[in-house]
């Protein structure tokens, strides 16, 4: 994950320290900010295309209490998880409410659906840029998504599933200058480093293949998925907040089900899925790799009163290996696709 508090460091550079503190005209600044307009818009294109990442919960779960699987498992593995990483999801806070309706089904089953979800992101942290203070630094992520989907049953064992979706982004930046330090440089980053907001349209294209079968009670599904994200910031005041962010995702994996008790129309199941997810773009960098892996496991009531807003309910652990986000989490389930 970045944070645009970053650029304090970058401004603190040879050669850059000395024009700030000597700095006396508009010119002297605006220049400075000319410079560094370019890394302000690489770090508020990774923050709009990891905001959609981290609200699809097929890709990238965020609980509600998280912890270190090395301090359980007794190990040592880095990628497992850390301090650091439990630091960042700490940081963050994210909520997502998708929805799906049933809008066309033919005789063979093919569907067509209207998808949609509400999303919020928040990341606040505390930065030390001197031995006496912290500043704050908070980022907030609000979306609203829409779009159609279209699934095709080739055989009963084979379906395809292409989806495209479209989100309104709004992206607010806060920054208290509370440390000398970041007071010497508030002329030169508020409102284009920091305290400033922006609203952009982003568009994902989604195609998905599925093999499902079932042995004995447990069902299972093999899936495939590939995301593409592209847009641009809307009327942007300044060139430092135009942006047009590209990122895509590929998930491959495996998802199995099994009633919790003998009767196969039990209510409530048990749940567990294990994948592997690409990612390119804009997402390379805030996630820390190049691919990570995510395991879930819950247990999930199924609630047909509620239609098609909230299908299945539940709780659960997921794991992550190897992102920025590594590590454990216990997780709020909520409308599990059904397979």
């Amino acid at each position: 994950m970045h944070y645009q508090w970053r650029f304090f460091f970058a401004i603190c550079l040879p050669g850059y320290w000395i024009g700030v503190s000597a700095m006396a005209s508009t010119p002297e600044i605006s220049e400075l900010q000319r410079q560094f307009t370019p890394l302000v818009q690489k770090d508020l294109s990774e923050t709009l295309v990891t905001a959609s990442l981290l609200s699809d919960d097929e890709v990238m779960q965020l609980g509600v209490w998280d912890f270190d699987p090395n301090r359980l498992l007794g190990t040592d593995n880095d990628e497992f998880g850390s301090d650091e990483a439990r630091a960042i999801r700490d940081s963050l806070n994210q909520v997502s409410l998708p929805w799906n309706k049933l809008w066309l089904q033919t005789e063979n089953g093919d569907q067509i659906s209207l998808t949609g979800k509400f999303a919020a992101l928040q990341v606040k942290q505390r930065v030390q840029l001197d031995r006496e203070s912290r500043d704050l630094a908070e980022h907030r992520v609000y979306s609203a998504h829409l779009g159609v989907s279209y699934l095709k049953n080739f055989t009963d064992h084979w379906q395809g599933q292409a989806r495209f979706s479209a989100s309104w982004m709004h992206y607010e930046n806060t920054f208290e200058f509370i440390s000398p330090l970041a007071k010497a440089f508030k002329p030169v980053i508020n409102g284009v480093f920091s305290n400033y907001d922006v609203n952009a349209l982003m568009f994902e294209p989604t195609i998905r293949l599925n093999y499902r079968w079932q042995g004995r009670n447990t069902r299972y599904r093999l899936f495939s998925a590939w995301h593409y994200l592209f847009g641009q910031t809307i009327h942007a005041d300044i060139d430092a907040h135009d942006v047009r962010p590209h990122a895509w995702y590929w998930s491959n994996g495996i998802e199995l089900s099994r009633p919790v008790f003998r009767d196969t129309n039990s209510s409530q199941q048990l749940w567990s899925r294990f994948s592997r997810v690409n990612v390119g773009g804009y997402l390379s960098e805030p996630t820390g790799s190049s691919h990570y892996y995510e395991l879930g496991a819950g247990w999930l009531i199924n609630t047909p009163k509620f239609g098609n807003y909230v299908t299945n309910l539940g709780v659960g652990i997921n794991l992550n290996y190897g992102s920025t986000l590594k590590g454990g989490t216990l997780v709020i389930l909520y409308n599990i696709g059904a397979f």
